[in-house]
């Protein structure tokens, strides 16, 4: 049981923790002002209604289109519903390449490939994308749920987060805060834990403020019943002296995941495409603001007008002067050229840093003749110029919700059992990356230039056959099948590859010995035959005949 001077302990850390983010939730929300109140709220209250920015100084959205691009880019060609983005492999590459064990594994992706969809989170996954790209830092929280038997996700807001990391770099604990009706906090802490002012309160659409530490086993050092290595535990504002419910985890439940980690140390992301293009969101606001102005001083010029004449405006309209009377039209001046140009050099500059010519790749060039060789090759560059925060996200986000969900699959008894007296049991598994982003980059560093190579050999093969034997077929065969994440189910294995060509080996001698015996056989048949014809005129037979 956690002591109230420990829980004090942890409250005085989340305080000194938001002291030190204060600096960046500035920034993020600078950015959201910017992103046209993409992201809600950012005050600390628990209120049902939320105040959105005022977005009237609002001009331009190209970094909110940008950003919605990308979110929907990664999500379509990295780990969208529709594709397969990972495969499950053994660390040891030589039990990939039985098939029982290969089987296995398939059916249990197949397992996990299902409580993906099943669970919310492809839709959560979307803001989590949104959020590392446009703030430099995501969170997502995932759990089970417990009365429908299937993960569930949620990505948090970054104003009711604060991290920690490890001496390592990693993002090892967190504390969060949670808005919940009463209705809601009984159901997740049980009404008699609650405090008396929350049980009591008949207010149900009012929203109460709970908090929710996680961290490792060595943190705080907290009396958690149990062995795991992951701390949970939950209290409300309303009385920070007890927790409302404690509980282990033997894998974090929480993934956080930063565009480019600071070197100084700082737990929070750096250098993501929001924060390195707020100077150029904000121009070229500006900009957009100057030319709509221009605009309607072109269209609504001031006039010039007699104090207390009403001058229509409408087209055709109607004026009718008494003598002495007058209005005219100023003359707007200026050439807007230069702002114009400035203006789509720095939309096209916003649109860079979040990638949009990667994911618009196909549709900018459909106006140019390109091969299909051209085309792969621009993906190919594209993507690897991506790969930096790329892997990133992968390391800390992909690879560990999946972890995740595999394991909560194991635990809950879900997953296909382990086939008797299999030779594969206890093996480590393995995630593996198969996503059409990530073949693409695998391709462009493995098969491409395997391919490449063995074309040139190939060349020197026609004047020097004996040099194809320098080239191993059926290891280039597995690197190709790789590259295009063939499911090992589909790749016979090496034995039965050795029996097959054993016995094509042995048909092939075989009928090369019935071919030899047959034409053996036709060479004697001609023998005989023209032993048993006269001699032709004129040959020398004959005329050693003639003379006899």
């Amino acid at each position: 049981m956690v002591t109230a001077k420990q829980l004090e302990r942890i409250t005085r850390a989340k305080s000194n923790l938001e002291t030190d983010r204060a600096i960046f939730i500035s920034r993020w929300k600078e950015i959201a002002r910017q992103m046209l109140s993409s992201y809600g709220s950012w005050g600390k209250s628990a209120d049902t209604q939320k105040n959105l920015d005022d977005t009237a100084s609002n001009f331009d959205n190209t970094a909110n289109q940008a950003s919605n691009l990308m979110a929907d880019g990664l999500m379509g060609s990295c780990f969208g519903r529709n594709i397969a983005w990972f495969s499950l492999l053994f660390e040891k590459n030589d039990w990939n390449k039985d098939k029982s064990a290969a089987e296995w594994l398939y059916n249990q992706e197949r397992i996990v490939y299902r409580q993906f969809d099943r669970s919310n989170f492809y839709d959560e996954a979307r803001s989590f994308v949104r959020l590392g790209a446009d703030f430099g830092t995501a969170t997502m929280f995932m759990q089970e749920h417990p009365e429908e038997g299937k993960p569930f996700f949620r990505t948090l807001h970054p104003k009711d987060v604060v991290l920690m990391e490890n001496r390592f770099g990693v993002v090892d604990t967190m504390i969060r805060d949670i808005y919940l009706t009463k209705d809601d906090a009984i159901k997740e802490f049980g009404e008699k834990k609650l405090p008396e002012t929350i049980r009591t309160n008949e207010d149900y659409t009012k929203k109460f403020v709970f908090h929710q530490y996680i961290g490792p086993n060595y943190r705080f050092e907290l009396n958690v019943k149990g062995t795991d290595e992951y701390i949970s535990i939950y209290w409300s504002d309303e009385d920070a002296t007890k927790t409302l419910k404690e509980e282990r985890f033997p894998r974090k439940p929480f993934v956080a995941w930063r565009w480019n980690r600071d070197l100084e140390g700082c737990v929070y992301g750096t250098q993501s495409p929001g924060l390195m293009q707020i100077s150029n969101m904000k121009s070229v606001n500006n900009l957009t603001e100057n030319v709509q102005k221009q605009s309607q001083l072109i269209v609504e010029p001031p006039i010039k007008a007699t104090e207390g004449l009403v001058v229509n405006f409408r087209p055709r309209g109607l004026n009718s002067l008494k003598n002495g009377e007058d209005f005219a039209p100023v003359n707007i001046t200026g050439d807007l050229t230069f702002t114009e140009n400035e203006r789509n050099y720095i939309r096209q500059s916003i649109r860079q840093a979040y990638y949009s010519d990667y994911f618009l790749l196909l549709s900018q060039n459909l106006d140019k003749t390109k091969t299909a060789t051209e085309v792969a090759g621009i993906m190919s560059e594209q993507s690897n110029v991506m790969s930096s925060f790329f892997n990133r996200l992968a390391t800390e986000f992909l690879e560990p919700v999946i972890e995740f969900v595999f394991e909560n699959e194991m635990t809950h008894g879900r997953l296909e059992a382990i086939p008797e007296n299999s030779t594969f049991s206890g093996e480590e598994i393995k995630v593996d990356f198969v996503s059409p982003m990530f073949l693409i980059q695998k391709r462009s560093h493995t098969v491409d230039g395997i391919v490449q190579a063995a074309a040139q050999i190939l060349q020197f093969a026609e004047v020097k056959p004996e040099i194809v034997d320098k080239l191993r077929f059926d290891n280039i065969a597995d690197v190709i099948a790789d590259g295009w994440n063939v499911k090992k189910v589909l790749i016979e294995e090496d034995h039965k590859v050795a029996e097959i060509r054993e016995k094509r080996a042995q048909i092939q001698a075989a009928m090369a010995d019935q071919q030899m015996q047959n034409e053996t056989g036709k060479a004697q048949a001609q023998i005989y035959d023209q032993l048993g014809k006269a001699p032709e005129s004129g040959s020398a037979m004959a005329q050693e005949e003639q003379s006899a």
